[in-house]
């Protein structure tokens, strides 16, 4: 070898602080038995990118360049390391998705670390820290019905983003009417998640009035009365911004008003806040 003759020490650390960079630490041994052979840390370090640990553990990066895509060593660990944080943080299950080998099929399939925290966020975390009937609901609508199982489902870069987030508002529409003591179905939760735009603030608020209506009693008739909102009019005018339906609502409160023995006025603050006015959750 030309040149100054590295000491053994001097080499051991050479080689040995290539391979805790990329984390290869279980090569040491391979490693310095190549040394010895060809007496050139680089050329130890360059050949250990051949071994079937290093590619299995940088099999996501791998793949994702061999797609066209560009992932340096250093980038796949920086993922690993904000992916797992962005698990403990979200309250995922202990020992899901914690090790590196839980995030090569994402990295491989080009999901980006965006991406992830918005499907760790919007999905799993939205669901998981939400009431518990927000769970139930999206397992009778979609099947996940764990914590386990809803995180497989948040993080399958095989489910489109967009449907993954309307199925997550879906069983937050269902659970917030549930909450007022009414089941719905999956289609009509699915047509109030579309007409919030999934926003849960505004679900939960309107699901919120339809109750106070409901306990109200502005869906049963009275016995003057032809004919009152019915329940679906109720949701479309509580969930799903319809302004007829909303005026539908305001004709029956006001009637019952003007009906009242003695022109006494009824209190309708029991009718909610949009009873008389706009409707609460426009689309």
């Amino acid at each position: 070898m030309a040149g100054t003759q590295l000491s053994d020490a001097d080499a051991k650390a050479i080689i040995n602080a290539g391979l805790a960079e990329i984390q290869m630490q279980a090569l040491a041994t391979w490693a310095w038995n190549e040394y010895k052979k060809t007496g050139s840390p680089d050329l130890v370090l360059l050949e250990a990118r051949q071994q079937p640990a290093y590619k299995e553990r940088f099999a996501g990066s791998l793949a994702l360049n061999k797609a066209g895509g560009h992932m340096s060593e250093a980038e796949q660990l920086a993922y690993e390391s904000q992916a797992i944080a962005m698990m403990h943080n979200a309250g995922m299950p202990i020992g899901f998705y914690d090790s590196w080998k839980d995030f090569t099929k994402l990295i491989s399939n080009g999901v980006s670390v965006s991406e992830l925290q918005t499907r760790v966020n919007d999905a799993f975390a939205r669901v998981a820290q939400d009431q518990p009937e927000v769970l139930q609901a999206f397992g009778e609508y979609y099947g996940p019905n764990s914590m386990s199982a809803l995180a497989a489902m948040a993080l399958d870069s095989n489910t489109a983003l967009p449907l993954l987030q309307r199925h997550v508002a879906a069983a937050e529409a269902g659970a917030f009417v549930g909450l007022q003591g009414f089941h719905i179905k999956q289609s009509l939760a699915e047509s109030i998640a579309a007409a919030n735009n999934n926003n849960e603030a505004q679900m939960r608020s309107g699901a919120e009035t339809f109750g106070q209506w409901a306990a109200a009693g502005l869906f049963e008739s009275n016995i003057n009365e032809l004919k009152v909102p019915t329940f679906e009019q109720g949701i479309e005018a509580s969930l799903m911004g319809s302004q007829e339906d909303l005026a539908n609502v305001q004709r029956t409160v006001q009637t019952r008003q003007a009906a009242t023995a003695g022109g006494e006025q009824v209190d309708t603050s029991r009718y909610g806040g949009a009873g008389l006015g706009e409707a609460s959750n426009q689309p």
